[in-house]
């Protein structure tokens, strides 16, 4: 077998123990919520709110966070071509309908860790709380049955470093 069959197989097996939690119904609307909530609506109110607040840099690099995402998100999703669980598992069926045909990276899971991690280094209060909504975010994602465990941690690592760089970048236009 090769590596990345066996990190196929890993990953499967992962998303089946995260999966299934979401047959607690509490757990399920749970997911639901959150999901929904890392769907860019939050997004907009808080780039307005921040913009409201004449807080430039977070905004800046927000804005140009996102720019950046969107732009990795539509070139890796064709380029890798990663199944969605419901097409790479047998029999199974998500609980929600995806917005695309592919799952590699979580674009979920990447917004909601570029908004923590501009949150935090923009020093605007209650990061764990961001970092810990971008993690429901993602592992929702996984419960929901509409991404793999991998999809997940590699958009969270890309919206990391993402907002890392765009405050390094800020700061070195400066």
């Amino acid at each position: 077998m090769t590596r990345l069959a066996k990190w196929s197989l890993l990953d499967h097996r992962l998303f089946y123990c995260v999966h299934r939690f979401s047959q607690v119904r509490l757990i399920y609307w749970w997911a639901r919520i959150c999901s929904a909530s890392g769907d860019g609506f939050i997004y907009g109110v808080a780039a307005l709110g921040l913009w409201r607040l004449q807080l430039g840099n977070p905004l800046k690099a927000l804005a140009l966070g996102y720019a950046i995402e969107r732009c990795i998100y539509f070139i890796a999703k064709p380029l890798f071509r990663r199944n969605r669980p419901a097409a790479a598992l047998p029999h199974y069926t998500p609980f929600i309908q995806p917005a695309d045909k592919f799952s590699f990276p979580s674009g979920h899971s990447s917004a909601a860790f570029l908004f923590a991690t501009v949150w935090h280094i923009g020093e605007l209060g209650y990061s764990a709380i961001a970092y810990l909504w971008a993690a429901n975010i993602a592992f929702s994602r996984v419960m929901l049955g509409v991404h793999f465990i991998s999809d997940v941690v590699a958009g969270a690592i890309i919206g990391t470093l993402i907002g890392v760089g765009c405050f390094e970048l800020l700061e070195a236009a400066q």
